[in-house]
């Protein structure tokens, strides 16, 4: 009898349905839980994704009550054997639930404590891992005083955002007054704390962990391009770039120190850090895989199905991954330089035609209303490329970008070409 793996719902962007599209290949019973479904059924690939499991049940996603009864009722149809779930606003339900019915998932402590910046600060901080200084702060009065006495820029964040959403630089006290208002007011949606940090100055990576019964493999690091300040959004990244031997040891024996300190013991992590001039600053940690394409870079650069692995480890098999990457991959988000209506935007097909091109996707249509980006919500498409290396796939992926351009409307159907970041 076949496998029964539950995957609980998905990212609407970047990679989001693989994991449900390998275990449909790979010959498991799968059944897909959403709190909505149609969701992610926005085109024909997505439908026939979701099309192909056994199950596709709407249930709240959210509540661990909730989720235990149909996980329960999915029991009773086929004995389930493993959960999956790899989105951050469900990963700590999930982890409850999975703990409660004995099903591999990392723990639920150390999901807490990495899905909550404010709890991997203290943790990182008690084991001395390195990170920005940092405070809690509950009002606006205590911020502008605590950032007098560090000096600007700093940074303004809420503890529990995601994709650098509600994440602000602060340059003087004026901007530290508006961003930590606009936090403030979104507090009790998320749940989460306000935190006061230091600005750090160097390049931003993430390096990638797969972990089975606490012992953690680091497949990589994952350089990230960021755009312009204040805003923080992400340009492009490209994976697995190389740094200095004694450098990349350096980073593995901080970030496993924090594996440790957190309690990882199943799944994937992605954890992102500044290089310093002295080492790696600790900037958070994410119990899951890394968004976007990160999922699809690790596959290619080891020629592998990465959720392949993420699934072994659900069912309670060890991943198998090879000891060294082949080649290299990278993926480019397409912003718009302006806001304005689209008209068009063209270079699509002239895109695909690059070295390197695996996918060119414009998520962004004719009479949208598009803005300058402030965060990775701002992106109107994306595309991805593979290399020899990483090197060679982000040239690919850079060159493909530049063939993308929207047309907007300015006024009487008159229309203004631009291109996009």
């Amino acid at each position: 009898m076949s496998k029964h793996i539950v995957i609980v719902e998905a990212t609407t962007s970047g990679s989001g349905l693989e994991v449900v599209k390998s275990a449909c290949e790979t010959g498991l019973y799968v059944s897909f839980v959403s709190k909505d479904p149609q969701r992610y059924m926005k085109g024909e690939e997505e439908s026939s994704i979701l099309k192909k499991v056994e199950n596709l049940i709407t249930a709240d996603s959210n509540s661990v009550s909730a989720l235990k009864v149909t996980i329960k009722q999915l029991n009773e149809l086929h004995t389930v054997d493993g959960i999956i779930c790899l989105t951050d606003g469900h990963i700590e339900t999930v982890s409850r639930v999975a703990r409660d019915l004995s099903l591999n998932f990392m723990n639920p402590e150390a999901v807490s404590i990495a899905r909550n910046k404010d709890q991997t600060r203290l943790v990182c901080e008690e084991n001395r891992i390195p990170i920005p200084k940092f405070q809690i702060v509950d009002d606006v009065e205590t911020a502008c005083e605590i950032a007098k006495k560090w000096g600007y820029p700093c940074i303004i964040k809420s503890s529990r955002g995601t994709g650098s959403a509600q994440v602000f630089l602060c340059r003087n006290q004026e901007e530290l007054l508006s961003k930590f208002s606009i936090i403030h007011e979104k507090k009790e949606l998320t749940s989460g704390l306000i935190l006061l940090e230091e600005f750090v100055c160097g390049p931003l990576y993430s390096i990638e962990g797969i972990t089975y019964d606490g012992k953690t493999t680091f497949l990589g690091i994952t350089d990230r391009m960021m755009g312009a300040l204040p805003h923080f959004v992400e340009i492009a990244d490209s994976f697995p770039v190389q740094l200095e031997p004694n450098m990349f040891e350096k980073v593995k024996k901080v970030i496993g120190k924090l594996h440790e300190a957190i309690g990882v013991d199943y799944g994937m992590t992605h954890t992102e850090f500044i290089l310093t001039e002295n080492g790696p600053v600790i900037v958070e940690m994410n119990p899951r895989l890394g968004g976007g394409m990160i999922g699809p870079m690790i596959s290619e650069s080891y020629d592998i199905d990465i959720y392949k692995q993420i699934i072994n480890i659900a069912i309670g098999k060890a991943p198998i991954i090879p000891d060294n990457p082949i080649a290299g991959a990278s993926e480019y988000f397409i912003y718009s330089t302006r806001e304005g209506v689209v008209s068009q935007i063209k270079g699509e097909e002239l895109a695909k035609k690059y070295p390197g091109v695996q996918k060119v996707v414009i998520t962004a249509k004719s009479g949208d209303m598009i803005t300058s980006p402030t965060d990775f919500r701002g992106e109107i498409g994306y595309l991805w490329t593979v290399g020899s290396n990483a090197e060679m796939a982000a040239a690919n992926c850079r060159s493909a970008a530049g063939a993308i351009s929207v047309d907007f409307v300015v006024s009487n159907d008159i229309r203004v070409q631009e291109g996009t970041s």
